[in-house]
């Protein structure tokens, strides 16, 4: 659409005219609004005026809402919400458990773009860890890392791959690998963690 080729500055509304006439009263036009400014518009506009979003986080916060769109429009399992466009290197969501949840971190300067599992309870980490390490490492099937005592104190399982924010053409690649290892982390990890509880 138009919005999504303009700067912060320019919104386009598309609005469609038609003309009424109830009974034998004069023609009245009538206005229906066809397309308007997104999400991500407001959003930019609002942080811009601010001064909050440096030039890199404003590309993070176009990444994470293309990447939520997509998934959407892949009928994703997971109910990705929008992004805050306060934290955009930083983007959490649930997965239907209370225990744990996903979060996604863009570090665009060492060029990598990596999800976790973060536990807020330690012995489930803990017991999924002693038990089903191995076949939780096997239904993934990605490279993970259990890391016992994360930067945000508590425990996390994730992955990462290496990318370049800046390559739009490979974007898509990154959404797909994001919603898949999404789906793959909340399958399997609701099996598991009911499994010790």
């Amino acid at each position: 659409m138009v919005n999504e080729h303009t700067d912060d500055k320019i919104n386009f509304f598309a609005i469609k005219m038609e003309l009424w006439q109830i009974g034998d009263s004069s023609l009245a036009p009538k206005f229906q609004i066809i397309s308007k400014p997104n999400d991500w518009a407001k959003i930019v506009k609002k942080s811009s005026k601010r001064g909050e979003l440096s030039g890199v986080a404003l590309q993070q916060l176009e990444f994470l809402n293309n990447f939520v769109d997509y998934s959407k429009k892949k009928n994703s399992h997971i109910n990705f919400s929008k992004p805050q466009y306060a934290t955009p290197a930083y983007y959490s969501t649930g997965i239907g458990l209370n225990e744990c949840y996903i979060v996604v971190k863009l570090n665009t300067q060492q060029g990598i773009l990596k999800i976790d599992v973060y536990f807020r309870d330690r012995n489930i980490f803990n017991k999924l860890q002693e038990k089903y390490k191995e076949i939780i490492n096997e239904k993934i099937s990605e490279k993970l890392i259990w890391d016992e005592r994360s930067q945000y104190n508590q425990p996390a399982i994730g992955t990462s791959i290496n990318f370049n924010i800046d390559n739009m053409a490979n974007w898509e690649k990154y959404f797909e690998w994001l919603k898949n290892v999404s789906e793959k982390f909340q399958k399997v990890f609701i099996e598991y963690v009911k499994k010790i509880k």
